[in-house]
């Protein structure tokens, strides 16, 4: 759902989408009682959506993020793939660090380190050392192997898209780490690991760098 409900509110932001800089008059809706146009104006403003400079009014930092990621056809926010690093970290066995999935979707099922991308991140390097550091509590800097375009259905049904930056690296497995457990992944069923998983580990575990892949999974749970 948008952040912003009210149609005077919509129309205001749609305006400055389309300017650099607008005038007071110019971005109230036809038709609409000036006292409530000022309120809703008012509320922009005070949101931090929307800046003024003497009479004219700009898109905020905050706006320009909003508007960002809207539709304009439906003036919704929308629904983006997910941006994630994920990290593949090999003992001498071969054996493969993995945890479940804690929570939906696909909660249970065997995954690598992996987390989404801040937008605070300096680099995709830089996210995967933090989301080793928070996740597994290590200090590691693993090796960039390369892209997955991910599309997970089920049933036929979208569930989600993800774009993962694949990491690796070799680890002794006396390493100390805060979650995950040494797998031997050719003992797991593919229902037993989180969509992807599979597909990713026998691209990259021997070595293999790619650019990027592309990849429609129908996920079957049983």
């Amino acid at each position: 759902m948008s952040e912003i409900q009210h149609n005077i509110q919509k129309q205001i932001i749609r305006v400055l989408m389309g300017k650099k800089v607008s005038r007071y008059s110019d971005m109230r809706p036809r038709n609409a009682n000036s006292n409530l146009y000022n309120y809703h104006l008012k509320k922009l403003l005070a949101g931090g959506y929307v800046l003024k400079n003497g009479r004219e009014y700009r898109l905020a930092p905050k706006g320009l993020r909003y508007v960002d990621r809207l539709s304009l056809e439906t003036f919704e926010s929308r629904r983006q793939p997910k941006l994630v690093t994920s990290a593949i970290l090999l003992d001498e066995m071969g054996r493969v660090l993995m945890y479940k999935q804690p929570k939906q979707p696909f909660i249970d099922g065997y995954t690598i380190p992996i987390g989404k991308i801040h937008e605070e991140d300096a680099s995709i390097s830089a996210a995967m050392s933090r989301e080793l550091k928070e996740k597994l509590g290590v200090d590691i800097t693993p090796i960039y192997t390369g892209q997955y375009y991910m599309r997970v259905l089920q049933e036929g049904e979208h569930i989600t898209t993800i774009l993962n930056h694949v990491f690796r690296a070799r680890v002794s497995a006396d390493i100390e780490v805060q979650k995950g457990e040494w797998v031997e992944v050719g003992l797991l069923k593919d229902s037993d690991m989180y969509p992807g998983i599979k597909e990713i580990l026998g691209s990259s575990m021997n070595n293999e760098q790619f650019t990027i892949q592309d990849l429609t999974i129908d996920y079957d749970p049983s």
